[in-house]
């Protein structure tokens, strides 16, 4: 999938506007009342993180929110250890100083999210609201459920094939713009008891 619209190289594409995601994800929470960001993302060298980052930064200073951007492995432990230095390392970090909101960017780094979260004694929805960038069956098992940018991979998938078939058989090749993404808002974003100072 490419993350800017445009054919690559003569090659077809099924292209993803990151830029849609981040203010998606960016102006549902801050309707909720949340301010403070962290987004929270594998290593800096993949395309599409440094889009989203990037997205989700500009979307939260239009919007006059903060927005800290952590990257680590693609695994639990590292986003479980990215978390808990945001939360301050489990010191009791002043309420006002650290993020009222965490946008992770896959179910993966979630789970690792909601280990040092619920370590850190804080309730996902009430006292933090928290994020994926992708969903599927985990953001709906984890509780609370995950609010979620939701996409159907059957018809991305279709769309690929569509593009590579395309190629494969020496038509011209030619680009895919999918839609703008929508979120399955979910209780991980709901019930905010917090202030928006």
């Amino acid at each position: 999938m490419a993350t800017r619209c445009e054919a690559l190289d003569g090659l077809g594409a099924v292209c993803i506007s990151e830029q849609a995601l981040g203010e998606a994800v960016v102006r549902h929470l801050a309707a909720a009342g949340y301010r403070r960001f962290a987004y929270v993302s594998s290593k800096s060298d993949i395309a599409h993180t440094q889009a989203r980052a990037q997205a989700i930064e500009s979307a939260a200073e239009a919007l006059g929110c903060t927005c800290l951007v952590r990257r680590g492995a693609m695994a639990e432990a590292s986003a479980a250890s990215i978390t808990s230095e945001l939360l301050g390392g489990g010191q009791g970090k002043n309420p006002s100083q650290r993020p009222d909101a965490i946008i992770y960017d896959n179910e993966i780094l979630t789970i690792g999210g909601y280990t040092a979260i619920h370590d850190a004694d804080l309730r996902i929805g009430h006292d933090i609201a928290v994020v994926s960038c992708e969903d599927s069956a985990v953001s709906r098992a984890l509780s609370p459920a995950v609010t979620s940018v939701s996409r159907d991979p059957a018809v991305l998938g279709a769309h690929a094939a569509a593009v590579l078939l395309n190629m494969l058989n020496g038509a011209a090749p030619y680009v895919i713009h999918e839609p703008p993404v929508s979120l399955a808002e979910r209780e991980s974003t709901q019930g905010y008891f917090g202030t928006a100072a």
